[in-house]
């Protein structure tokens, strides 16, 4: 019983920590799109700011992506107490070393 308590905290942990650092992760890139954005002077960018702008945007949607996973992984375990299948493996493996 003591193991499952065990368990059930380092997996709560582990998905708030992949949820603060996609956070993190997700707000540095959305800063960093909006200053690429502000210095298009006149809204018509030139090529090298459409490449700039592109990249910016893709690195800032692969963020977010991320950042919604992570916190759709912590709600379903706060919830419902599902386990992510990178997890679960793991925790089924520390159950079998503590028997």
């Amino acid at each position: 019983m003591a193991n499952l308590f065990a368990d059930s905290k380092r997996i709560e942990q582990n998905l708030r920590a992949e949820l603060e650092r996609t956070s993190g992760l997700y707000r540095k890139a959305r800063a960093h799109f909006r200053s690429v954005t502000r210095e298009v002077p006149s809204g018509i960018p030139y090529l090298d700011n459409v490449i700039r702008i592109t990249q910016a945007a893709d690195n800032h949607n692969r963020a977010l992506d991320a950042y919604k996973t992570a916190l759709m992984r912590l709600n379903d375990y706060a919830i419902r107490k599902t386990i992510p299948n990178d997890l679960n493996h793991s925790a089924a493996q520390d159950l079998g070393h503590h028997q």
